[in-house]
């Protein structure tokens, strides 16, 4: 069965993390992740429509880079670090489902709460 998407749309490709401990009450997650914006083009050999939505999906990317950046500015935010030079975006064409996509890659690192929350264990919870 088909899915039906709004286009653009994002779709977190992977995702994985770490935990990095600094010999300290440093813990923090590591993380590396993929994601893809993507559109539609009803004519993929259109190279003029093609680079009109290179130039969308890449002004996209960067709101969202820019979010996660200067979110990370912020005390209660989950992201502690993001080093926006770890980015890398790739263009991607899929000739077969008419669409083109920029793939980012990146790196950040979030708060490892090591405190134990003692209601989810019976022996600590008397």
């Amino acid at each position: 069965m088909p899915i039906k998407a709004v286009y653009p749309l994002l779709v977190l490709e992977s995702y994985a993390y770490n935990i990095e401990d600094q010999k300290s009450d440093n813990v923090f997650k590591k993380r590396e992740g993929a994601f893809l914006i993507m559109d539609k083009v009803a004519d993929i050999g259109n190279y003029d429509l093609i680079h009109e939505k290179f130039d969308l999906l890449e002004e996209i990317g960067n709101d969202i880079l820019a979010r996660i950046n200067s979110d990370k500015r912020k005390p209660d935010s989950p992201v502690r670090d993001f080093n926006i030079g770890s980015v890398s975006a790739l263009i991607v064409t899929d000739a077969g489902n008419n669409t083109v996509s920029i793939r980012y890659t990146y790196e950040l690192n979030s708060r490892f709460e090591t405190e134990v929350d003692k209601t989810k264990w019976l022996d600590l919870n008397t």
